[in-house]
């Protein structure tokens, strides 16, 4: 005999196996339900955790992404309040106005210097320069350098890290409408 039908046999006769069937049937189906729900649950849970850690993570980054907001709010006033400065009638105009934003913007021992082959021609000096500051203030020089109309092109701009203040080095194409002659460029040079 085997174990099912000792265990069929142990029922008394008065029970009809339909029943018990059904409550077999009825076992398993609370057990798939109760696996599902148990599934389910576990889900729910590791959601939970999801979302509390991004709520975790949003408190600790909320500070810093206003602040970002906020330079970026100042950014965008100063691009709407600044307008490009009058075009300069000369070369030494041109340096003194860089090196004066410059040092506005918080670069300190900013000095620029024109490139003597490009003053064969009179209309457009490159212009080179160095500083020593702060990245905000680089960031500041660099907004007002973009927003002139005078200045034709910016070539290389290398910020590079140093101690105490990063260094930067730029090259700026001026362009000049005030027809000088090389000699008179020449001259005011020295």
């Amino acid at each position: 005999m085997t174990p099912v039908q000792k265990f069929y046999m142990r029922i008394p006769r008065w029970v009809p196996l339909k029943l018990i069937a059904s409550i077999n049937l009825a076992g398993f189906v609370f057990t798939l339900l109760a696996a599902v729900f148990w599934f389910s649950s576990k889900e729910s849970e590791a959601e939970a955790e999801f979302l509390e850690d991004a709520i975790e993570s949003h408190k600790i980054l909320a500070p810093a992404i206003e602040r970002i907001g906020q330079k970026n709010s100042e950014l965008l006033a100063i691009l709407a309040s600044e307008h490009s400065t009058p075009e300069p009638n000369d070369l030494h105009e041109v340096l003194v106005l860089l090196e004066r934003h410059a040092a506005q913007s918080g670069i300190e021992n900013a000095r620029f210097i024109p490139d003597a082959t490009t003053l064969v021609s009179a209309s457009t000096v490159r212009v080179d320069g160095i500083g020593t500051g702060s990245s905000e203030a680089f960031r500041m020089f660099f907004v007002w350098v973009n927003r002139q109309t005078w200045i034709e092109d910016v070539g290389n701009f290398t910020l590079t890290a140093a101690s105490p203040e990063p260094n930067f080095t730029i090259e700026l194409v001026t362009r000049f409408t005030t027809g000088y002659s090389t000699e008179a460029l020449l001259k005011e040079l020295q």
